[in-house]
């Protein structure tokens, strides 16, 4: 899919794991699920997510956040 960026491994303790930019992103959940949504309802900048079931995520690139449900 053109609209979508490849897919970036996440490791919730290491914050280069993290997306760098404010920008739509669809994670992948340890289940295999996924979600969509702004980078920042997923990845707070202030802090780790040593919980997190994140896999990994990657950019929607056609879309702007206010487009999202």
């Amino acid at each position: 899919m053109e609209h979508l960026s490849e897919w970036h491994s996440f490791d919730p303790n290491y914050r280069r794991t993290y997306p760098k930019v404010n920008s739509p992103v669809q994670v992948k959940y340890a289940n295999g699920s996924l979600a969509e949504g702004d980078c920042r309802k997923f990845f707070p900048r202030e802090e780790l997510l040593p919980d997190s079931l994140i896999v990994g995520w990657r950019y929607i690139k056609d879309r702007s956040i206010n487009e999202l449900p």
